[in-house]
């Protein structure tokens, strides 16, 4: 659950020993890189791959695509530096890997079901 009451669309925690050690590797670089631009061509290349089998192997050992889990991912980080930083919500979508903090607003509260800005609220009354 979220501070809004609604069930999160993030990434619950991720059982990591079934999944094939090359996209566990891919996990790994996402989570250290989810702030920078992330080229599908460059990744997928990174375990001798073709970007479509890349995606389709992703998807089949993570069970959501590269695209949304890199988005949760970036989400969910985002959510952990509103609720600990006075950065401001344009400042911290950027730290997060989006280009646009329009764009990062209306992801944040598609996944997490309010805005940055009262997500920051509630978990300051918490």
């Amino acid at each position: 659950m979220n501070p809004t009451g609604k069930k999160s669309r993030l990434i619950p925690h991720l059982d990591t020993s079934g999944i094939d050690r090359r996209i566990r590797r891919i996990l790994a670089y996402l989570d250290r890189h989810y702030d920078h631009t992330v080229d599908l061509n460059n990744v997928a290349s990174q375990i001798g791959l073709p970007p479509r089998h890349f995606l389709d192997k992703f998807k089949k050992e993570v069970g959501i695509s590269f695209q949304k889990y890199l988005l949760r991912i970036r989400i969910q980080k985002a959510a952990g530096l509103l609720a600990r930083s006075e950065k401001s919500v344009k400042e911290i979508g950027y730290e997060a890997g989006f280009n646009k903090s329009e764009i990062f607003c209306k992801t944040f509260k598609r996944l997490i079901g309010c805005s940055p800005r009262n997500f920051r609220n509630r978990m300051k009354t918490k």
